[in-house]
């Protein structure tokens, strides 16, 4: 076997061991009785689980380069006020002595990591009516806990750049896109500009909203249901955390039950039914923003997995929506 020497290999993207995260994170946070740690899930960045004392938390990894240390700051001060105020999120965990955020020596470069407590039940389940509504409900608690907060620093609002002309112009770049798909794109641009005026957003509420709020960030435990995975908080139009939802569930969920879910938020937000008259066109951009994120991703997932089925698959699913109507009914 012939082994390569004097070469300097560089690393895009590491996995950090368990038992070394979980040693650095359990003296950090001083955590009694630490057991054990291990690797939970590879999302959007890593998640772990670490259990100490009869108890389970969550670490979260955050990819290198994907925030900076004041985006982070901002969600875990969001996290910290919301804490204070509703009993709708995991807590980020304070150590005694020193900062909730970790800087680790990744072999790629600098990796944040914070800890959270763990949030323990189920997933809310698309299938089932009962609880989209309490998703809905709880999702306008939200909202409205989140009415009381100051303006979020350092992150990203949830606009029309980020979920529409950003995400076409990487669309369009990609050469795996056939003739078919880029005219379903054209169209889809077409009428989602010409729907979106400045004067039909301006009904439309806006303050800080989840940024991610399927059911998968979400758990219910004895009738209670909290929110957990807030990267991408940030200010936006209310109804594209509605829309998440939604997108999440469209092509499994059952009509009766998405109707549950808008009447639990619309009841317990003390909003009409005009709120919601826009609610395709905010599922269209939740898609369109995935798309672009996904292209983002591709030197992690590799240029492979944006194959011309994937693009027709996720286009598709756009030509669809554009033949739906998402309407309300009581």
């Amino acid at each position: 076997m012939n082994y390569i020497k004097n070469h300097r290999l560089l690393v895009s993207e590491s996995r950090l061991s368990e038992e070394t995260v979980g040693s650095i994170v359990a003296e950090h946070f001083q955590l009694p009785y630490y057991l054990n740690c291990e690797f939970f899930f590879r999302g959007c960045n890593d998640t772990y689980r670490l259990e100490a004392d009869g108890r389970f938390y969550a670490l979260r990894v955050y990819r290198y380069n994907w925030r900076s240390l004041e985006e982070i700051q901002s969600e875990l001060s969001l996290l910290n006020h919301l804490s204070q105020t509703s009993d709708l999120v995991a807590q980020p965990i304070r150590p005694k002595n020193g900062t909730s955020i970790i800087t680790l020596d990744a072999p790629e470069g600098r990796r944040f990591a914070v800890l959270f407590e763990w949030v323990s039940g189920y997933q809310p389940d698309y299938f089932n009516c009962e609880q989209a509504g309490v998703f809905g409900a709880n999702m306008a608690r939200l909202h409205q806990s989140l009415d009381k907060l100051s303006v979020l620093e350092n992150r990203s609002d949830h606009g029309l750049d980020r979920l529409l002309h950003h995400p076409m112009e990487k669309l369009l770049s990609q050469e795996s896109i056939s003739v078919e798909d880029r005219k379903t794109l054209n169209l889809v641009a077409l009428h989602l500009t010409q729907t979106l005026s400045e004067n039909s957003l301006t009904s439309l509420s806006w303050g800080l909203c989840h940024g991610d709020a399927h059911a998968g960030n979400a758990t219910i435990c004895k009738d209670r249901l909290r929110f957990f995975d807030f990267d991408f908080c940030g200010p936006g139009r209310r109804l594209y955390d509605l829309a998440t939802y939604c997108w999440a569930g469209m092509l499994r969920q059952p009509e009766d039950c998405r109707q549950a879910f808008l009447n639990g938020y619309l009841t317990h937000a003390n909003h009409s039914e005009k709120f919601i008259e826009l609610l395709k066109e905010f599922v269209m951009l939740r898609q369109l923003w995935f798309l672009g994120y996904e292209i983002d991703r591709q030197h992690i997932v590799g240029q492979g997995y944006l194959s011309r089925v994937f693009f027709s698959n996720h286009i598709g699913f756009l030509k669809h929506l554009m033949e739906t109507t998402l309407s309300f009914e009581k």
